[in-house]
């Protein structure tokens, strides 16, 4: 069975609060996410910023406002207005199909939570609320595109639904080759919305001496060495990496400002090259995308 689209626009119910580190920033951050009206999408605030001016607005999540893909997708209209780590919230909001919100981040960054989606998706798919009549809007791939960056490589085609195969590979022996195909079932993103983000004990020395990733902890990340795995309790699923891969995609994806109706193929894919797609499908926009509603 096959997931089903919703024809129409979504919000949700009541506001609601998330907390937690900044996986990056270190810093604790609140979050609230509050109902918001049909055609008005997905809004992003810094209400530190926005309690200092009150001139300063919010900006939309879309492609046109990414500033940076290092280590995450960061949003904003400038250096300073800015949000980062917005990937794992728009996952989950993409996976509930929700359409309509407004969310202010008390701080530069979304909290990480346990490093995956799972709270966002489960809490934001009890509170959605149906904006019957209001039809919501897809966008459906026109024609292939083909992209790379380094060693990322995107192959996209159109479908009738979001469908992801993605292909990882790490020198890591716990990681290695790994497969999946996403959006061929009732409920695709429950199947990843649980996997954390990920990185090597190197890797994470390495953030660390650089100054980033000064939330990060075992709470919040898988870290892998050689072919251990460091947390306790070791992985959810033994293909929890690409799982997340997936994750980070579906989220990026969503900054089209609305849900995609393509077959994706993406190999050792990145918050880059994701972004790279999303740019090019929206600047190029007659070319690639049509609108349509189900």
């Amino acid at each position: 069975m096959l997931f089903k689209l919703s024809q129409y626009q979504s919000t949700v119910s009541s506001p609601l609060v998330f907390r937690g580190v900044g996986v990056h920033s270190g810093h604790v951050s609140e979050l609230h996410v509050l109902p918001a009206e049909p055609g008005s999408g997905i809004v992003f605030e810094r209400g530190d910023l926005s309690a200092k001016n009150s001139e300063l607005k919010g900006f939309s999540a879309s492609a046109k406002h990414i500033l940076s893909t290092t280590m995450c997708t960061t949003v904003g209209l400038d250096a300073e207005y800015k949000i980062s780590t917005v990937e794992h919230l728009l996952a989950a909001v993409s996976g509930a199909q929700i359409d309509n919100i407004k969310v202010i981040a008390s701080g530069p960054e979304i909290p990480v939570l346990d490093g995956s989606s799972k709270e966002f998706f489960s809490r934001l798919s009890a509170a959605r609320k149906i904006q019957d009549p209001h039809k919501r809007k897809y966008y459906r791939l026109k024609k292939q595109v083909a992209l790379s960056q380094g060693q990322s490589t995107l192959k996209a085609k159109p479908g009738d639904a979001l469908r992801i195969h993605c292909v990882i590979e790490f020198e890591s022996a716990k990681i290695g080759r790994q497969e999946l195909v996403f959006g061929e079932s009732n409920n695709p993103f429950a199947e990843v919305a649980y996997a954390r983000t990920f990185c090597s004990l190197g890797d994470f020395e390495k953030l660390k001496a650089a100054g980033l990733g000064k939330g990060g902890s075992l709470d919040n990340a898988v870290v892998v060495d050689g072919d251990h795995v460091l947390n306790e309790g070791g992985l959810r699923s033994n293909d929890e990496f690409v799982r997340h891969k997936v994750l980070d995609a579906v989220g990026d994806f969503y900054l089209l400002g609305a849900p995609l109706l393509a077959d994706v193929y993406l190999e050792r894919p990145g918050h880059g090259l994701n972004a790279l797609f999303t740019k090019t499908l929206l600047e190029n926009k007659d070319d690639y995308l049509e609108e349509i509603e189900i």
